[in-house]
């Protein structure tokens, strides 16, 4: 955040508006004491990114900037499971999902869908249904797996993703997304839960993260 900042006192048009939903999501991986503020910053960033996408119709922009607002409905859905259908808050982050997915189409960016189906793979595992739950993951690894090589070459690169040799920038989200997979294979007694858990395996050497493993 720090580093973005001092970027920002320069940056103009599309580079004004990478910096500004970098910063939204920096604060939305800061989970401290002061979470709520640092939460109202991440919203105050992804607001002031999409007026500006918005305005030079940077549609790039404007969908990073959507998905970092989709966190302020979910963090209004309560914890009854059973409501969902007719729970406004619910039934607004899966619009405003939808309109991020639609636009990431149009754009052909998987990337962003990727990330979109990651916010719904949260609601779904803490206050959804393990149907939409397996789901959402299934979509995210279709999407982050399209992601090409050179995808954020010379383009926006979001703060998820990773810069590692060899890498497309997807491997630390795919040996997540795989991990959770194979929990849920294992659950439903699915013979393919051991290939999950092998691709997962996979993804963690590639990013070098050994603990996970």
């Amino acid at each position: 955040a720090d580093s973005v900042n001092r970027i920002i006192k320069i940056a103009k048009g599309k580079n004004l508006v990478d910096c500004h939903n970098l910063l939204a999501e920096c604060y939305l991986q800061i989970w401290d004491d002061d979470h709520v503020k640092e939460f109202d910053t991440a919203c105050a960033y992804a607001n002031m990114a999409l007026e500006e996408a918005k305005k030079i119709n940077y549609l790039t922009g404007v969908g990073y900037a959507k998905t970092a607002l989709i966190s302020r409905t979910i963090a209004k859905i309560d914890d009854n499971k059973n409501n969902n259908e007719t729970e406004p808050a619910y039934i607004e982050t899966y619009k405003l999902a939808q309109e991020v997915l639609t636009l990431a189409d149009q754009i052909k960016d998987d990337y962003l869908a990727g990330v979109v189906y990651g916010n719904l793979i949260w609601v779904e595992k803490w206050k959804g249904t393990q149907d939409k739950f397996k789901q959402n993951v299934q979509k995210a690894i279709q999407r982050f797996e399209k992601v090409g090589g050179n995808k954020f070459k010379n383009s926006f690169r979001p703060f998820g993703s990773l810069n590692c040799p060899g890498c497309k920038g997807t491997e630390g989200a795919l040996a997540g997304l795989h991990g959770d997979l194979a929990v849920i294979f294992s659950r439903e007694n699915n013979p393919h839960a051991k290939d999950e858990l092998t691709l997962a395996i996979h993804y963690y050497a590639m990013i070098g993260n050994n603990k996970q493993q």
